[in-house]
């Protein structure tokens, strides 16, 4: 579980040879366990910034960062209890430590208590007004609420504290696609401009033009997904009812249906499609094994087992 609400990073240009060389010269500087630490959990060694953060409880059990940031390991470690724990501990010490009050509120929206979260929220934003993380959380409790007016206020406004904010813009960009806005295309391509590889962005893009009938551009967006993000099973499935709904295209629509197979090999919906397909060519065995398939992952599928009953199959 990764945290929404993390302000704290490391620098990039940051590396455990020069962090190891700084303890060396201070080993008493729990600062330096916690800088460790967080390298640590970039490269996913859980175990070792546990470590490195009870080293530096050790030296300073009274600095509000060390249970920070222990927060944020029970929180990627999926134990929502001991991360509320460790973040109210901070705040204990630190009443104002704005990054585990943002965290808090994370929790409490993950739980759907929406009312503490946005008391947590608020009082952030009574410290420091220009904290776009806290408008950005508002966003996500108003979208959840289907207040997606105040979702696109609160987005907006954490986009203007923080331009780099590529989340908030795709979030707008689903929020006005579900409103059959075009709008959404200027939120998903400005995500794309910060980052090509977005992955949720591009694959929200190509759907978007896929719903609103624009096939060929679809098909290129599907593409350029799959450049970025080769074996993304859901962008040949969405190729393949392309072909198959839009153009036609039954051939095309195979391939593309057992692509998104090949990658998930649980994909029904792609095993039905195809069935349908290949029964259209008049590959009647092809898709009797296709619909079996089908009722094999699903036992209940109602269409795959009226389609075997249909070509006398059972």
């Amino acid at each position: 579980m990764k945290p929404i609400a993390q302000t704290e990073v490391t620098s990039s240009a940051e590396d455990f040879t020069s962090i190891n060389e700084a303890i060396k010269e201070s080993p008493n500087n729990p600062d330096l366990y916690l800088r460790r630490a967080r390298l640590f959990k970039q490269n996913q060694q859980l175990k070792d910034a546990y470590s490195d953060v009870g080293r530096a409880l050790k030296i300073d059990s009274l600095l509000p960062a060390a249970h920070h940031e222990m927060g944020l390991l029970y929180y990627m470690d999926g134990q929502m209890g001991e991360a509320k724990f460790a973040f109210e501990g901070a705040l204990s010490l630190d009443s104002k430590y704005i990054p585990s009050m943002l965290q808090l509120a994370e929790i409490y929206l993950v739980l759907k208590n929406y009312n503490k979260s946005m008391t947590e929220i608020n009082n952030v934003l009574k410290i420091d007004q220009q904290v776009g993380q806290a408008y950005f959380l508002k966003g996500l409790i108003y979208k959840e609420q289907k207040n997606m007016e105040l979702a696109k206020s609160s987005f907006q406004t954490a986009i203007e504290m923080n331009p780099q904010n590529v989340e908030a813009f795709n979030l707008l960009g689903m929020i006005y696609a579900e409103e059959d806005d075009g709008l959404s295309m200027t939120y998903y391509n400005t995500v794309l401009d910060i980052d090509s590889a977005h992955k949720e962005a591009l694959y929200n893009r190509a759907f978007f033009l896929q719903d609103q009938g624009y096939v060929q551009d679809a098909l290129e967006a599907y593409d350029l997904l799959l450049k970025f993000h080769p074996g993304t099973a859901v962008a040949y499935y969405n190729k393949g009812y392309v072909y198959f709904g839009y153009l036609n295209d039954v051939a095309q629509a195979i391939d593309a249906f057992t692509e998104a197979i090949r990658f998930n090999p649980q994909f029904v919906k792609a095993y039905f499609n195809r069935a349908v397909a290949l029964e259209e060519k008049g590959k009647k065995s092809d898709a009797i094994n296709d619909y079996k398939k089908v009722v094999e992952l699903d036992p209940d599928h109602d269409a795959a087992l009226a389609a075997l009953n249909r070509l006398g199959a059972k």
